[in-house]
C-alpha cells in the first residue's frame, strides 16, 4: 500500500505555528522539541493511520507525548490523511468541529 498523503487544513497549520511560536518566547529548545514530536507523530499517522482511537465527529486523535496538544484529523480514503486541527488540550473543545 503507498504511503498516505497528509493534507493540512489551514488553521491546524496556524495552530500548529502559534504553539511553535509560543515554545519559542519561552525556550528555543522546548520549541525545537515540539516541532520533532509534531513530525514525528504525523510520520507515525501516514504510516497506520488507523492506529490511533476514533474521537468526535467522525475523527481521530493522536496525543503528543510531551506536550499538550492532540491531532485531530479524519481519513478521506486509504491515500488521503486530513488532519483538521491541532488542539491544545486544555482549551476549547470542540471548537474545531465546524472544520469537518
Amino acid at each position: 500500500m503507498p504511503e498516505a498523503i497528509i493534507r493540512v487544513h489551514p488553521e491546524a497549520l496556524r495552530e500548529a505555528e502559534n504553539a511553535r511560536d509560543w515554545y519559542a518566547r519561552r525556550s528555543i529548545p522546548a520549541a525545537f522539541a515540539f516541532i520533532n514530536e509534531l513530525t514525528h507523530a504525523v510520520e507515525l499517522l501516514k504510516e497506520a493511520p488507523r492506529m490511533w482511537p476514533v474521537f468526535s465527529f467522525g475523527t481521530r486523535r493522536y496525543s503528543l507525548a510531551r506536550f499538550p496538544f492532540s491531532i485531530i484529523y479524519r481519513l478521506k480514503s486509504d491515500e488521503l490523511i486530513e488532519i483538521i486541527a491541532l488542539m491544545h488540550q486544555k482549551k476549547r473543545p470542540g471548537y474545531w468541529a465546524e472544520r469537518v
